[in-house]
């Protein structure tokens, strides 16, 4: 998300004026080794569902804020999912700081909250794994606050993210990559498809900016736009994902 900023260069503001980014604050509760570097970005580390630390962060002029706090509140260590608790903390809890800080801003700020295929209704009456619930609780959160012109919203519902860890089957497909570079998987393991429909980072980051450029909806509510996946031969994500792990990859 960070380098796609960076590379943009200028976001639409809310009156629709292009405006060259000047300060970029990457808030996170823990930064990766290997960072990516540019002027412009503040790397802070902290527990962002604390309304006052976002509020000192964002001060009264931020512009856009994109939230990824949404993707993965329900997968735990070891493939387990997390605690209840724990996952409603990193999503609903840390959304509802959020919009609480936002309220502090001269102007509504552009939201953009990177949600999940999950929170669809399309399986069911409601979403049929934590991550979804988590994922559509914030959702609720923003269609509200969007209604009483808290922010300009919208809503990126995003498919499997690979390279990341943010849905169980990237999980798994990170075990059947470590299987094949270690030798334990069969030979043409890497003509194999993904079970199920992924994307790249780079590619749910350019989603989440075309989202943001979008004009504000007539009404005021959030727009919802799902992105949909592919299925790509594990081959395929060998050879993509080997640049970005060498180059440093930013975890959500």
């Amino acid at each position: 998300m960070l380098r796609a900023i960076a590379s943009r260069g200028a976001l639409a503001r809310g009156a629709g004026q292009s405006t060259a980014v000047q300060r970029i604050i990457a808030v996170d509760r823990t930064q990766p080794a290997t960072l990516f570097l540019d002027g412009r970005i503040e790397y802070v580390r902290g527990d962002y569902e604390q309304p006052r630390f976002l509020a000192r962060m964002m001060g009264t002029t931020t512009d856009s804020v994109f939230h990824l706090a949404a993707l993965g509140a329900g997968i735990g260590s070891e493939q387990a999912p997390a605690d209840l608790e724990v996952a409603l903390l990193h999503s609903f809890d840390t959304t509802r700081a959020l919009l609480q800080a936002c309220r502090y801003q001269s102007l509504p700020p552009k939201l953009v909250l990177a949600s999940s295929m999950e929170a669809s209704p399309h399986a069911g009456p409601w979403p049929q794994a934590t991550d979804g619930l988590c994922a559509a609780l914030c959702e609720l959160l923003v269609v509200e606050a969007a209604r009483r012109r808290i922010v300009d919203a919208r809503c990126v519902r995003l498919p499997c993210l690979v390279g990341n860890g943010t849905c169980r089957e990237d999980l798994v497909l990170q075990k059947r990559l470590a299987d094949i570079a270690a030798g334990r998987a069969p030979a043409d393991a890497a003509q194999d498809l993904t079970t199920g429909e992924v994307a790249f980072l780079d590619e749910a980051a350019g989603a989440m900016l075309d989202a943001h450029e979008r004009p504000q909806a007539a009404a005021g509510e959030p727009q919802i736009t799902e992105v949909r996946g592919r299925r790509v031969r594990i081959g395929e994500l060998i050879a993509a994902l080997a640049p970005a792990a060498g180059a440093g990859s930013l975890g959500a």
